[in-house]
């Protein structure tokens, strides 16, 4: 029998050391690699498909912030090109996996940890996920909850609206729709949002007088868009 494969993908070479100790503290026999990056990690996948991965979602860029892209494009690859590969990802703050899409429906194991846990934390997840189990924070199970309610259309018009930074005409033309009809989208969304009447919302204790604000700041607070 082939001893257990194990690739740990994590920019911060010290946590990569020690999340590989801690693996090998499952297995003596198990092989354990590091890519410092989830495009060394592709490589890596390329050439043979680990028993399991454990990826950080965050990821430094050139301009020496950090962005979930990275980490989220790697198990969005993962999801649909080795859908039976146990994933572990070991972050911080695990509110980007809301973008994802896939987690419920892979059939490997797919586990969460927190970096602020104690390690034994790590190593049930890790062996929970070898399992083929689910396991989720239930934060991030109430947001995945919550983003059902809102499909497809509904994000487009969002994603119009406040990252393209759209007029209601120019979205109905880039989506087909007569104006009159985007309003009554908007209004739905807003509805749905709870932000039924505008002097009644006010997030951080600040009144906001847009509604294209307001309903652009939920959107962003639930990580819709």
């Amino acid at each position: 029998m082939n001893p257990p494969v194990f690739l740990v993908v994590d920019d911060h070479l010290e946590v990569a050391e020690n999340n590989k100790l801690y693996l090998k503290n499952l297995e003596k026999s198990a092989r354990c690699v590091i890519a410092e990056t989830p495009t060394k990690a592709f490589e890596i996948l390329d050439w043979h498909t680990p028993d399991l991965i454990v990826v950080d979602l965050h990821f430094s860029t050139i301009t020496g912030d950090f962005s979930a892209k990275p980490g989220l494009n790697l198990l969005q690859n993962i999801f649909q090109n080795y859908p039976r590969l146990n994933v572990l990802v070991y972050t911080e703050n695990p509110t980007p996996l809301v973008n994802l899409n896939g987690i419920t429906s892979h059939k490997g194991g797919f586990t969460v940890a927190k970096k602020n846990k104690p390690r034994q934390d790590f190593v049930e997840h890790a062996i929970s996920a070898l399992k083929g189990e689910l396991h989720l924070p239930n934060e991030l199970l109430q947001k995945l909850n919550d983003k059902k309610l809102w499909d497809e259309p509904k994000i487009q018009l969002l994603q119009l609206a406040c990252q393209e930074c759209l007029s209601d005409w120019a979205i109905a033309q880039r989506t087909h729709k007569c104006e009159n009809s985007v309003r009554n989208c908007f209004k739905q969304i807003r509805k749905l949002m709870g932000i039924e009447a505008l002097h009644e919302y006010i997030p951080e204790k600040k009144k906001v007088n847009n509604e294209r604000v307001a309903m652009c700041m939920e959107a962003h607070r639930r990580n819709l868009i």
